[in-house]
């Protein structure tokens, strides 16, 4: 299903921002950095905070903007999960593993911690897992 290709995408993507906002973060918080513009420095390199403010802002700007793709592509790849008659059970299954990107072990403990009457086990997950792609093949969609 490409929704979730693209969610799977997106994730990365974040991920890979996340990661250099937070190197921006520690590199302006470091003492090296902590030059302020009207103390003479013997040069005129300019304000490296104020640079690396304006790198972690528009970092966080492409970060919202991906964030909001996300959610499109999630919303849209929802819709057709309730085309093609998945349960809210399924579907819950369904964002724990792509749109939150846990392993499917950490999906189990989410499904055992949520829904304890239901005995989530790697069994259980495998076979709805199977039941999912069996629906979803039947409407054309392929995971």
């Amino acid at each position: 299903m490409e929704e979730l290709e693209k969610i799977a995408d997106l994730k990365k993507k974040i991920s890979d921002y996340e990661e250099q906002l937070k190197n921006l973060y520690f590199k302006n918080t470091a003492p090296k950095n902590q030059i302020f513009s009207d103390m003479p420095k013997g040069g005129n390199n300019g304000n490296s905070i104020e640079e690396y403010i304006i790198k972690m802002e528009k970092i966080e700007n492409i970060i919202t903007g991906y964030h909001l793709m996300l959610s499109k592509h999630w919303y849209s790849a929802n819709i057709k999960f309730k085309k093609a008659g998945l349960t809210s059970l399924e579907i819950e299954l369904l964002k724990y593993r792509f749109l939150c990107n846990y392993k499917w072990k950490n999906c189990i403990m989410k499904m055992q911690k949520k829904h304890p009457e239901m005995k989530w086990t790697e069994n259980r997950v495998f076979f709805a897992y199977r039941a999912i792609r069996d629906k979803l093949a039947m409407n054309g969609e392929y995971i």
